[in-house]
């Protein structure tokens, strides 16, 4: 009795080794590569927004130097509207 407890034992233990054994070979070969692809396109996506908010940020700024006067009255609008709508 002791021996088949054992013996079960032995084989529970050499199939959780397996298991591990398999679960490290996926995670290596699938799983982390696919998440080092996926990181790697998040950088290049966060850097093309940044790149894309620095280029809007000079384009407002260039707008703002070239047409003073409209930003200024459009600022003026636009705080008029809000003040309106929080009375």
């Amino acid at each position: 009795m002791a021996n088949s407890i054992e013996s079960n034992l032995n084989d529970a233990q050499a199939q959780i080794r397996e298991l591990r054994s398999q679960l490290n070979s996926l995670m290596a070969d699938r799983v982390e590569p696919a998440l080092q692809g996926y990181a790697k396109r998040a950088g290049h996506a966060a850097d093309e927004a940044g790149r894309m908010a620095q280029e809007q940020a000079e384009y407002a700024s260039e707008y703002v130097r070239e047409r003073p006067i409209t930003t200024i009255l459009a600022a003026v609008a636009i705080g008029y509207v809000i003040a309106r709508l929080t009375r």
